[in-house]
């Protein structure tokens, strides 16, 4: 049989043991928790920010737009003056180049009265009418009315299939229209800001982090810093486009062959998604762990040996004692008294016992009493003095002032036939029948 010490140092290492394993459990979930909460956050913010550069692009391409518009339309006015300065340059080609790249335009077309064009920097388009297609009959309107200035939004010019932005104004005398083209560089680089590619490039900080932009109807991907997703389904690199649209919080999901924690949130009509790899996100982990792990150990022996000590001094130390005094008391040591007073229940005990022992102790008194009055009745001559001798004893012992013999009578009663008296106190022997009288 195992001693307390043991058995109690067994318990306390298990109850520890397992206590420091739910501890450590509750604290992965935690920090599982806290990790997938911040990655959430971090989406949340760059969502933000996200919106906040498109927002800021938006305002800054409708500035560029309006005002590269107003440089157009100033730049045809100013080709119609210089041409109207110099009558003979209207119809050479060559000279119509030098006043574009002095009016800083790539493209100046001259019309006629009825929308012909017949000069220009371009003579491929002499012959091109504002019925010629879509992109001339912008210009059509201005053949009715010579106080039209128009500018076109900027639209790739069909011909070459390069983006232009073209504006007109008649001349000062009516005769002719001039319109000049020019290719937006500026409006072109603002616009490109707004690109999703483009905003995703300035989140690219961190090669373990990736966005992914989703067209929210069709679940196509239309911008990713991934630049070979782009133009795929989504299903193709991993994502559930149901996770996307429904799951708000985040979802786990492999990733192009990587598992990863996806957030994703509508910014206009697409989905935008910032996608972290497990690995990168739960890198700290093991640290952490390991760390909190060493701490728990270092605490539950600190823990375990506080404990144990003092159940070993306060409850196993003192049970030792209770027990060596308790053997020199079975050993017939009576004499012995046990004193334990590091608790309240040690000391009933200790109570307890010496009680138990002064009751032996009167026991053992008495039992000698009534062996030395039974020798000396047995020593006696007459019996009837060995019984007096006897009622004596028995009185002094159980602390009587008298004590009696009865006797049954012919009658069926009782009669007091022996007695003895404490001193002090009057006999009352006597010949009496106590019952059936």
């Amino acid at each position: 049989m195992q001693t307390l010490r043991k058995i109690i140092s067994k318990y306390i290492y298990r109850i520890v043991g397992v206590s420091a394993l739910i501890m450590l459990a509750m604290i992965l979930v935690f920090q599982l928790l806290n990790e997938q909460n911040k990655a959430y956050r971090d989406a949340n913010r760059t969502f933000l920010q996200m919106e906040q550069v498109l927002s800021e692009n938006k305002e800054e391409l409708i500035k560029i737009r309006k005002e590269y518009a107003e440089s157009c339309l100033h730049a045809a006015e100013t080709v119609s003056r210089i041409i109207e300065g110099d009558p003979k340059s209207l119809n050479s080609s060559d000279k119509l180049k030098e006043i574009a790249e002095e009016a800083e335009v790539d493209e100046i077309h001259i019309f006629d009265k009825d929308g012909k064009i017949f000069s220009g920097t371009l003579p491929q388009y002499y012959g091109y009418t504002v019925d010629s297609g879509e992109q001339m009959s912008f210009f059509k309107p201005m053949l009715t009315d010579k106080t039209l200035k128009l500018v076109q939004d900027i639209t790739e010019n069909t011909a070459e299939e390069k983006l232009m932005q073209y504006s007109a104004v008649w001349s000062n005398n009516g005769e002719f229209i001039v319109q000049v083209g020019m290719n937006p560089v500026n409006v072109i680089k603002v616009t490109e800001k707004n690109e999703l590619s483009y905003i995703f490039s300035l989140f690219r900080v961190n090669p373990m982090v990736s966005y992914y932009a989703i067209d929210g109807e069709s679940g196509t991907i239309v911008g990713s810093n991934s630049l070979d997703a782009v133009g795929k389904e989504c299903s193709d690199a991993g994502f559930r486009f149901e996770d996307i649209k429904n799951t708000q919080k985040g979802f786990y999901s492999k990733i192009n062959g990587q598992y990863s924690f996806c957030v994703f949130q509508k910014i206009d009509s697409d989905y935008i998604g910032r996608v972290i790899s497990i690995n990168y996100l739960y890198q700290n982990l093991p640290i952490v762990l390991l760390s909190i792990l060493i701490c728990l150990i270092i605490v539950s022996f600190i823990l375990v040996k506080s404990v144990t000590g003092y159940m070993n001094k306060y409850v196993v130390n003192k049970i030792h004692d209770v027990i060596e005094k308790l053997e020199l008391i079975t050993g017939g040591s009576l004499e012995e008294r046990v004193d334990v007073q590091s608790s309240q229940e040690f000391q009933e005990l200790s109570n307890y016992i010496n009680q138990m022992v002064q009751s032996l102790l009167r026991i053992n008194h008495m039992e000698q009493q009534v062996n030395e009055t039974l020798r000396t009745a047995l020593e006696a001559a007459d019996p009837e003095k060995s019984l007096k001798i006897v009622l004596e004893c028995l009185g002094k012992s159980l602390g009587g002032d008298r004590s009696y013999i009865f006797e049954k009578n012919k009658q069926g009663g009782d009669d007091n036939t022996y007695e003895w008296a404490a001193d002090g106190i009057a006999p009352e022997v006597f010949r009496k029948k106590v019952f059936g009288i």
